[in-house]
């Protein structure tokens, strides 16, 4: 009989333990699943620009965004995503990146100052208005990803603001909102890359 009750006052114990630890592995993969990479595809090295393209530098985008969280999860208590490196460098640089692609002479730079030291024939500045990712169940995304960018030429200043939006199904997790964040940046940054080219050639 003693031992019949030892065993009965062990298993709550044990079970209370299962518990806790299954609660703790399943908070931490959720947090972990809230914190998104920004990917980078810088061109790659080798890369031929236009030997007759201006240099251009771009500064760093002045951060707009409403929110510091880059998108929220489905419900009430589903928390927000963060992204794991800073989203303005993230932008400018790609489009930094994404110029290259286009044949013009362009780096990133932090700042002005920065940039003046390497001497650019351009300047490009921008503001970052939105990066955002909606969850809408567990297998589907939307993200929107738009910003302002702005260059002072001899006898004018160009400026104009692009946008992506896209949508996406599949398996859930962070994966799905990286690729999905990175494609909706890839069309934006391509298209004012397009953009400039074209107002530089002019």
């Amino acid at each position: 009989m003693l031992k019949m009750f030892t065993a009965s006052r062990r298993r709550p114990a044990f079970s209370s333990v299962f518990y806790v630890l299954c609660v703790l592995m399943v908070a931490l993969s959720g947090c972990a699943d809230n914190t998104i990479r920004l990917l980078f595809r810088p061109a790659p090295a080798g890369t031929v620009t236009d030997p007759y393209a201006p240099s251009l530098a771009v500064l760093r985008f002045e951060d707009k965004r409403p929110e510091v969280w880059i998108g929220q999860r489905m419900g009430e208590n589903g928390g927000y995503f963060q992204a794991g490196s800073s989203v303005p460098e993230w932008v400018s640089r790609s489009l930094a990146d994404e110029l290259v692609l286009h044949g013009v002479k362009a780096f990133y730079a932090e700042d002005a100052q920065s940039a003046a030291a390497l001497k650019p024939e351009y300047t490009i500045s921008g503001e970052l208005l939105q990066v955002w990712v909606t969850e809408i169940n567990p297998t589907k995304y939307q993200v929107e990803v738009r910003f302002h960018v702005t260059m002072r030429l001899a006898d004018r200043t160009w400026g104009e603001t692009f946008f992506s939006t896209q949508e996406r199904t599949g398996m859930p997790g962070s994966r799905i909102v990286e690729e999905l964040l990175n494609d909706a940046l890839r069309s934006a940054v391509n298209s004012s890359a397009a953009k400039i080219r074209g107002v530089l050639a002019q």
